[in-house]
């Protein structure tokens, strides 16, 4: 539950409030980020598991094989109504996607950044400052997934869906 708790209620959100969060290392050490020339030639799809995990020369029968199963499930699974989603499997193929969801080459990224010293559990975090960021209410928002390179699996939500607020948490 983990990226549940990086959303909030507006009305939740003022300074001394305080938060049970998990920040930890979205992209394993050992992935590797794709140039788009690379991850376009390699197969991505649940039918074709079988052929990827010789390809990757990983075993079937392992957790990694179960996790990039699952992955590719949820990549090929329908968006619900209120959004649009997208597995990049390159960072090109990223920005293609939010440029396209947002209908506009001006951006921001943003990304949680956090201490390296932070452990991966749980903790309790307060907020000692936040602001609204400008925009439109539009988001593209990625997490990385499980899978043997580094996969993004964005969602676009549309206007008026969500407002951005920069924070800053204290442990």
């Amino acid at each position: 539950m983990s990226s549940r708790s990086l959303f909030f209620l507006e009305k939740d959100l003022f300074p001394g409030v305080t938060f049970d969060l998990q920040f930890k290392r979205s992209i394993p050490k050992h992935a590797d980020l794709l140039p788009r020339r690379v991850a376009d030639v390699l197969p991505f799809s649940s039918n074709k598991l079988p052929d990827i995990l010789v390809l990757l020369s990983i075993d079937p029968n392992s957790k990694e094989a179960r996790e990039m199963s699952a992955t590719l499930e949820r990549c090929e699974g329908t968006a619900n109504a209120r959004e649009t989603k997208h597995c990049a499997t390159s960072i090109e193929s990223m920005v293609d996607f939010a440029l396209s969801a947002l209908a506009t080459d001006c951006v921001n990224a943003v990304s949680t950044v956090a201490n390296a010293t932070v452990a991966a559990e749980m903790q309790r975090y307060a907020v000692e400052s936040f602001e609204r960021m400008r925009g439109e209410g539009l988001g593209v928002f990625c997490h990385a997934e499980p899978y043997a390179y580094v996969v993004f699996h964005c969602h676009a939500v549309g206007k008026g869906m969500m407002r951005e607020y920069a924070g800053k948490f204290l442990k």
